[in-house]
């Protein structure tokens, strides 16, 4: 990348508000002051032998630290007015010096000139440093060997390579023969420290939808080639590529490693507000079954809208449509919920009890007069409004009532819902999709796609939160996801979960499958 100077720069707010702990995989020098703006005159400068030893930090709001890794060992690299104070610098310690205070409170020395050397040098455990560059140089020919006070801080092998083995401080001895005879030549105290990463308080703020690049934010050179990873953490908070470009999805922190050529290094992006511009699309699906038409700004982030259309108006629904979003409306045909208009007239064909849902029973869908009016009536009520497709709720009416007449009663329904020429979508409905998947060895007539809840999640009904679904429940709703896409339909899940790393698993999968999918926070699926 160039002289592999990756630079500091400072980003409008309005843009994004970065902090970050930048780490390089080695020790740690404090850049606190790059963030605030000030730095040093001191001139010193951070050479490539010392790069890999270096551990940075950033400390304050709106400013992101960049690692400069110079070749030019020896000549003072600086960029944006900032000069690194780290020639000896090879761990994080009070007494070390920093960027913004005076570079006489270093306590590392090198004098090359002298007859024999006496320095002191800071390491992070498990990091190694050439000692030769810490001793003044010698005429030439002497037989050279390296002693350590103590081999359990630091060891050191012939050739001086020193190693921190534990945190303390050892005496590396340079002896050289002459006449037969060792004598030493200089001394290198060695401070061995474990690693530090300061972390800042996070004060992030980023827009959804705009595609950043970590590689711009970290170089000013165009032509630098970083390579980007996150853990799966990170992914449920940042959709990363490996060139660096990426995209917010939700709060928190992403552990960010990057590589450029030789030089590795890690820092963590903080993300702890978010911002969608108006009118920008950012999301495939969300379902919002409690929203209101009040919430339809939250909702326009989204390019498929799942909504219960009985409680938004024709004009509502044509102003998301008009501004690029698929509105399905929410249509319950398997029961029968008592706060709907029409519940006491139908209440009558009532099965029996929902489960954890109070207000509703299920209905017996045989009955040719609640066909009738699911799809002579309310769907064409709904259609009327401009909707895109129904998301059918209660096919399972099927799993708990598995009777002949339940099944083509159901399957009345959705074949009349089809017969518009509308999108259908069931929601869930595995026992009745399957059975007639297996006696008409084709979907078509019935729907165009499943929406498939808690693949990955589960509710836990008793305690009143979510957690994981268990190995086997999601290997069943796996692999009835698959199976309907193999006849050719889309598939949608919906999880429910605030699990950043479950959140991962779900995108992981949906990117693999070519799936769309919403997590939602809540049950009642507001926005």
């Amino acid at each position: 990348m160039g002289s592999d100077l990756m630079k500091v720069k400072h980003f409008h707010k309005k843009l994004v508000s970065v902090v970050v702990s930048a780490t390089l995989m080695g020790g740690a020098v404090p850049l606190s002051a790059l963030a605030e703006g000030t730095g040093t005159d001191s001139g010193q400068s951070l050479t490539s032998t010392s790069v890999s030893d270096t551990e940075s930090s950033v400390d304050g709001v709106y400013g992101l630290a960049r690692s400069l890794c110079s070749e030019n060992a020896g000549s003072g690299s600086r960029t944006g007015g900032f000069t690194w104070d780290t020639e000896a610098s090879h761990g994080k310690d009070s007494s070390s010096s920093s960027l913004g205070k005076d570079s006489s409170s270093s306590s590392s020395t090198k004098d090359k000139d002298s007859s024999s050397s006496s320095s002191s040098v800071r390491i992070v455990i498990k990091n190694s440093i050439d000692a030769m560059p810490y001793f003044s140089s010698l005429s030439g020919g002497e037989k050279v060997r390296f002693e350590s006070s103590d081999k359990r801080i630091a060891s050191v092998n012939s050739k001086g390579k020193i190693k921190g083995r534990k945190k303390g401080e050892a005496i590396i001895r340079r002896l050289v023969s002459s006449a037969g005879e060792w004598k030493e030549s200089g001394t290198l105290t060695i401070l061995v420290q474990k690693p530090e990463t300061i972390s800042p308080e996070p004060e992030v703020k980023m827009v959804y939808g705009k595609q950043l690049s970590l590689s711009e934010l970290i170089s000013d050179d165009e032509d630098a080639k970083g390579v980007f990873r996150t853990n799966k953490k990170g992914k449920s908070i940042i959709a990363l590529n490996e060139d660096g470009t990426f995209v917010p999805l939700a709060e928190g922190t992403a552990k960010i490693t990057a590589s450029y050529g030789k030089y590795r290094f890690k820092f963590k992006l903080n993300i702890n507000g978010i911002e969608v511009e108006d009118g920008r699309i950012v999301f495939n699906y969300g379902v919002f079954l409690g929203a209101e038409p009040e919430d339809v700004p939250a909702m326009k982030p989204y390019k498929v809208i799942v909504l219960d259309a009985q409680y938004f108006s024709k004009e509502t629904i044509k102003e998301l449509k008009d501004s690029g979003h698929t509105v399905y409306s929410y249509i319950n045909v398997g029961s029968i919920e008592n706060f709907r208009p029409y519940y006491k007239d139908y209440e009558k064909f009532a099965l029996g009890d929902y489960e954890h849902w109070d207000e509703e029973k299920w209905v017996d869908v045989s009955q040719k007069e609640w066909q009738d009016f699911i799809v002579k009536d309310l769907a064409v009520k709904l259609l009327d409004k401009g909707i895109d497709g129904f998301f059918v709720d209660n096919a399972d009416v099927y799993y708990n009532y598995e009777r002949e007449e339940i099944f083509e009663g159901m399957t009345a329904i959705l074949k009349g819902l089809k017969n518009y020429g509308t999108y259908v979508s069931i929601n869930g409905g595995d026992t009745y999709v399957m059975e007639y998947a297996d006696r008409n060895k084709t979907l078509d007539p019935v729907m165009d796609a499943v929406n498939q809840e808690t693949v990955f999640s589960a509710i836990k009904w008793k305690k009143n939160t979510f957690g994981r679904n268990t190995a086997s429940e999601r290997k069943y709703f796996m692999e009835y996801a698959e199976t309907v896409k193999g006849y050719g339909k889309d598939v949608y899940l919906l999880e429910y979960t605030t699990d950043p790393e479950l959140i991962a698993d779900i995108r992981e999968y949906c990117e693999k499958m070519g799936f769309s999918y919403y997590v939602s926070s809540s049950l009642e699926l507001v926005v």
